[in-house]
C-alpha cells in the first residue's frame, strides 16, 4: 500500500461526535480536508452550526446532527440515521468531555452532583456510543473507533504546576479519562475479532490561548519540549488512527503529551 492510499480517507464515513470544543473543532477540521464523508454530531447546535456552515466551504460532504450522548434513545436513533442514510460507518471519533461546574474547587469541597454528570457524559456515554456502533461494525465486520481520553488519564495531575494560578484538574476528570482509556483496550480485545480496531488519543496540556502564564511557566517546564501542546498537535495523531495507516493498531493509547509522561 503506498502513501496516499494509507492516508486516503476520501471513501470513508466518519462520524463525530463532539466538535464544538478546541480540540473537537481541530479533530473536525482535517477530517473535513481528508475529504471524507463526515457527520459532526453535537448537542450545542448553535455553534455546531456555525462551525459545520464554514467547514462545508472546504468539504462539500459534511452533515451536522444534534445529539445528546447521554440519551441513551437519542444515541440508539442517531446511528439507526447515519448509518442507514449513508449505508456504513467507517469511523468513529468520540470527541465529546464534559468540564465539571466545580473545576476549580478543592478536592474536598468538591460536589458529588458535579462527580455523577461528568462521569454519565464522560464515561458512560462513551460507553453508550460505542455500544451501538459496535452493532454496525460487527456487520460491516470492519471498523475505526477513536476515542479521546487525557494524559491526565495515565498519570495524576502534578499539583506544583498550579502554583497561585487558582486552577486545579479535578479528581473526575483523571477517574473519566482514565475509564476510557481501560474501556478503549477491552473493547479492543472484544472487537478486533470483527476487525474493528478501537484506539485512544490522550492529548497533553493544551493551550488554546488565553492560558495564565503563571500556569503555562510551570507546566512547560515538566514537558520534556519545553511547551504546551498546540491545536495543530492533534491534526496528525487523529489521521494516523482514523486511517489505514494504523491497520495494524489497536488497543492502543496514543499519548500526545510533549513526553510529559515520560519522567
Amino acid at each position: 500500500m503506498n502513501y496516499n492510499k494509507l492516508f486516503n480517507m476520501s471513501d470513508e464515513v466518519v462520524l463525530q461526535i463532539g466538535f464544538t470544543g478546541p480540540i473537537g473543532r481541530q479533530f473536525s477540521s482535517i477530517l473535513a480536508e481528508s475529504g471524507c464523508s463526515l457527520i459532526l454530531g453535537d448537542v450545542n447546535e448553535e455553534e455546531g452550526g456555525k462551525i459545520v456552515h464554514n467547514l462545508k466551504e472546504i468539504n462539500g460532504k459534511i452533515e451536522y446532527v444534534k445529539i445528546d450522548v447521554a440519551d441513551e434513545q437519542g444515541v440508539r436513533e442517531m446511528v439507526k440515521y447515519v448509518s442507514g442514510k449513508y449505508g456504513r460507518i467507517s469511523v468513529l471519533v468520540n470527541a465529546f468531555s464534559k468540564r465539571p461546574t466545580d473545576f476549580n474547587k478543592k478536592f474536598e469541597d468538591s460536589d458529588f452532583k458535579s462527580w455523577t454528570e461528568v462521569m454519565e457524559v464522560n464515561l458512560s456515554a462513551m460507553y453508550l456510543v460505542c455500544r451501538e456502533i459496535s452493532k454496525i461494525m460487527i456487520i460491516q465486520r470492519q471498523g475505526s473507533i477513536v476515542n479521546v481520553a487525557s494524559f491526565l488519564g495515565v498519570v495524576a495531575p502534578d499539583q506544583r504546576v498550579y502554583g497561585g494560578s487558582g486552577l486545579n484538574s479535578p479528581a473526575v476528570y483523571t477517574a473519566s479519562k482514565s475509564g476510557v482509556i481501560g474501556l478503549t483496550k477491552y473493547l479492543a480485545t472484544y472487537l478486533g475479532k470483527y476487525n474493528i480496531r478501537v484506539n485512544c488519543i490522550s492529548p497533553g496540556g493544551v493551550n488554546p490561548g488565553g492560558v495564565d502564564k503563571e500556569f503555562e511557566k510551570n507546566y512547560s517546564a515538566k514537558v520534556p519540549l519545553e511547551r504546551m501542546g498546540n491545536m495543530d498537535d492533534m491534526k496528525g495523531p487523529l489521521i494516523f488512527l482514523a486511517s489505514k495507516a494504523s491497520q495494524y493498531v489497536n488497543g492502543h493509547n496514543l499519548v500526545v503529551d510533549g513526553g510529559m509522561t515520560v519522567w
